[in-house]
């Protein structure tokens, strides 16, 4: 039963990804100009990204789903090493909100705008992907990713999406004394590891989150990596403390 709803779900996410329309002259670009990535620091949209004129938000409630919200979405395509795509990652957006994200509630509570369909585990959403890149920036949303890559500090990089924080980390051996001790269990097979013969691994460090907790999960990201391929050199750089880097990008 639970293979069957995993294909179900992967099913399900590969129609929105193939019914998914150019991104450019959609919203998908106004939005992100909204968040500072205008055409003129990103004259061309990455090739994984698409948009959805009017997406259904799915929220499943007292066990039934139902549709709480339809509107204009980003899609992004989540795909593993081999290039098979196993989720997508949505964003409902609304240009006239702050941000530009819909704004989408049920009762009194405010949902997120943001949901992945299908596994995202050892995947990534690859923005920017140079032929022959051996340096790899990766920070956990898209808007945050993309700011580094428009930065230019390291031309020839690639610049992939990590989709959440415990994707990139992976599941961590438990150490007593400590929540989160940033130390990778080796065993987990399907945790995210970058491609082998990288000269370094770039990790952005939101400012906006549970320092302790987004320092772990990254620390033990990059050790993952380093054990996988020793070669590898992994280094973590901060934001600062209460903002990600689309913050500092648009000078919050």
């Amino acid at each position: 039963r639970a293979d069957r709803e995993r294909a179900r779900v992967s099913a399900q996410a590969r129609d929105i990804w193939a019914a998914g329309l150019p991104v450019e002259g959609s919203p998908v670009r106004d939005y992100l100009a909204l968040r500072g990535l205008t055409p003129e620091v990103m004259p061309r949209l990455p090739a994984c990204l698409r948009f959805a004129p009017a997406l259904p938000y799915m929220e499943q409630i007292d066990g039934r789903w139902s549709e709480l919200h339809r509107g204009p979405a980003m899609l992004a395509g989540v795909v593993r090493g081999d290039g098979s795509l196993t989720s997508v990652h949505r964003t409902w957006i609304d240009l006239s909100a702050p941000g530009g994200k819909a704004v989408i509630r049920h009762g009194e509570a405010v949902l997120a705008a943001k949901k992945t369909l299908g596994s995202v585990k050892g995947a990534a959403i690859r923005l920017v992907s140079p032929r022959g890149f051996d340096v790899l920036v990766m920070a956990e949303g898209i808007e945050t990713t993309l700011s580094a890559a428009v930065a230019r500090a390291l031309p020839g990089a690639a610049f992939w999406a990590g989709v959440s924080l415990g994707n990139l980390a992976g599941v961590m051996r438990r150490v007593e004394g400590t929540r989160w001790s940033g130390q990778p269990d080796l065993s987990d097979e399907r945790a995210f590891v970058p491609p082998r013969g990288l000269r370094e691994l770039v990790l952005i460090e939101d400012g906006d989150s549970d320092p302790r907790m987004t320092r772990a999960k990254l620390e033990s990201c990059a050790r993952r990596a380093t054990a996988a391929d020793p070669g590898l050199s992994a280094r973590i750089v901060p934001c600062p403390p209460g903002k990600d880097l689309n913050d500092v990008l648009r000078g919050m």
